[in-house]
Formats: C-alpha cells, sequence, structure tokens
C-alpha cells in the first residue's frame, strides 16, 4: 500500500472509495483500488509488485481485457497499471512487455475485439490493423506509470 502513502501525481486529490473489489455484473473486472474526483471520474487501480524478468500472464491479459471493454471507461485517465520500480523494472521494459503480449499469436485481435466503442472512437480504431506501434506506445504510455 505504498501508493497510498506516496500517491503519484495522477492520484492527488482523488479520494479511495474502494480497495480490492469488482464490478458484480461484469465479468472478471476486478481491480485493486478506485478512486474518484469530485466530479465523478472514476480511476480504476492495479499495482503490481513484479521482478524485470516477470512475464506477463494469461490472467493478467484477461484482467486488462476486462478493463478495456468496459463500457464505464469513457478515457484512458481512467485505467492505471502501477509497477513498484523494483531493480531493472521501468516503464520503457513495462510497455515493451504489454506490447509483446498484445502483438503474440491471436491477442492483437482480442485485444481490437476487447476495446470498447468509445476508447475505439476516441482512437480512431476501426480495423485491427489500427493497432499499430505508434498506436500500442501512446496508450500504453497513459495508463502505465512505474512508482
Amino acid at each position: 500500500m505504498e501508493i497510498l502513502k506516496n500517491r503519484p501525481q495522477s492520484l492527488a486529490g482523488k479520494t479511495l472509495t474502494k480497495l480490492e473489489a469488482g464490478i458484480d455484473d461484469i465479468d472478471k473486472f476486478r481491480f485493486d483500488m478506485l478512486f474518484e474526483d469530485g466530479s465523478g471520474l472514476k480511476i480504476f487501480v492495479e499495482t503490481k509488485n513484479y521482478a524485470s524478468t516477470t512475464g506477463f500472464t494469461t490472467s493478467f491479459y484477461n484482467q486488462f481485457k476486462a478493463y478495456i471493454s468496459n463500457q464505464n471507461i469513457t478515457s484512458l485517465d481512467q485505467i492505471k497499471y502501477y509497477f513498484r520500480a523494483n531493480t531493472g523494472v521501468t516503464k520503457t521494459d513495462r510497455v515493451q512487455k504489454f506490447k509483446n503480449l498484445i502483438n503474440n499469436g491471436g491477442n492483437r485481435e482480442q485485444f481490437f475485439n476487447s476495446l470498447n466503442p468509445t476508447l475505439k472512437n476516441q482512437y480512431q480504431i476501426e480495423f485491427v490493423s489500427d493497432i499499430d506501434d505508434s498506436f500500442l506506445t501512446t496508450f500504453l504510455n497513459t495508463i502505465i506509470e512505474v512508482y
């Protein structure tokens, strides 16, 4: 819970409203923390304490797909993955591991099919081929932080 003691800038002024919870009517949608600001903006937070060599698993990817398919997510500012800055863990490394996971096998198509319509419109994603390296870099740099 180090993140609660030393909040990243993106959570400054936000109120913690739920801890280790889920949304019942959305299958597999679990989150570590939910923050809200005064306007009703909800920020779903995942905290990860991985070694630099730790790979991202199928369950990790399924949880991520649940986030991006959630109709309540209307902006990437509502999704935050905070990785602890263990030795060798950098934002660049985490973004690349995410990209590797998405680009592996049929995962890119799963990513496309999971992306909710609001996010697709926001990023002008009409086809799987629109999910290129530039898009993934922007997308992942928005949601990933190392603390």
